[in-house]
């Protein structure tokens, strides 16, 4: 990782940020917290709108492989949604 862009300050920048953001995933892990990007109560209209298509897919009996190639989303998604 050293070197790798060729100017010191840069290299340095970037070693500093990547280290900063494996502390603060750290942190999020040891307190359980994971981003949840599909949600009943998300902020963003639109990865709601897509929580409840899934979800009601799911009820209607649509595989899992089915909802996930429409959607677009990897089936361990709609995994989680179906929990």
């Amino acid at each position: 990782m050293a070197d790798a862009i060729g100017h010191p300050l840069l290299d340095k920048f970037i070693t500093d940020l990547i280290v900063r953001i494996l502390a603060m995933i750290a942190i999020a892990k040891e307190k359980g917290i994971s981003p949840v990007l599909y949600s009943p109560n998300i902020k963003d209209p639109q990865k709601r709108l897509v929580y409840y298509r899934m979800a009601d897919q799911l009820k209607d009996g649509i595989t899992i492989s089915q909802i996930s190639k429409e959607v677009g989303i990897t089936r361990q998604t709609v995994y989680r949604i179906k929990k």
